[in-house]
């Protein structure tokens, strides 16, 4: 139950576009998985600290990787968002792959994008998405708006940083009055 209300809270602050903090995160394991640094067995779960997340994989990508295998999970090292992507698009980006997940540190967001797109600085590959580092919002947009200082291009979103939110209105009066257009939304400080 805690476990659940857990990752419901860090799934929820990861569509807001946060970072999981690190903690001590309780989960299914074994005890002959669960040893070493970090690592507590509990005689029916297995404690990780200093991780953000925990997720599916398999025990040779997840330590391979540099992530802590629980003998049914594996965990973080660090804060970091893990979401769908391809082990080779992954790793070559360098993010860790656990046999079923990318796992990406200290990005705030994965949206969906496309793999020529994501391709600079502060946006990651995973293999099926987009991740954006230091931005705050990412909605619907045009390649031939979503571009300058503050704007990012993942493909098919565009990420802007320095604003609160992403609202309706019209262009002329976005940019006139110090907003920041996607070239669907006016995004305000």
């Amino acid at each position: 139950m805690i476990r659940t209300v857990l990752l419901v809270v860090a799934a929820l602050a990861m569509s807001c576009g946060v970072v999981p903090s690190t903690t001590t995160l309780c989960v299914s394991g074994t005890s002959n998985a669960c040893m070493g640094p970090g690592l507590t067995w509990t005689g029916t779960q297995c404690c990780v600290s200093n991780t953000s997340q925990c997720v599916s994989g398999n025990v040779s990508s997840c330590e391979l990787a540099g992530l802590r295998w629980t003998g049914s999970e594996c965990c973080t090292a660090g804060a970091a968002v893990c979401v769908n992507g391809v082990s080779a698009s992954c790793t070559e980006a360098g993010g860790r792959w656990t046999g079923s997940q990318c796992c990406v540190a200290g990005a705030p967001q994965c949206v969906t994008g496309t793999r020529n797109a994501c391709d600079g600085i502060d946006l990651q590959w995973t293999g099926t998405l987009c991740c954006v580092f230091g931005v705050a919002q990412c909605v619907n947009g045009t390649v031939t708006s979503c571009e300058g200082p503050g704007f990012r291009w993942t493909g098919t979103t565009c990420c802007v940083s320095g604003v609160s939110q992403c609202v309706s209105g019209t262009s002329s009066a976005c940019i006139n009055s110090g907003g920041k257009w996607t070239g669907s939304l006016c995004c305000v400080p």
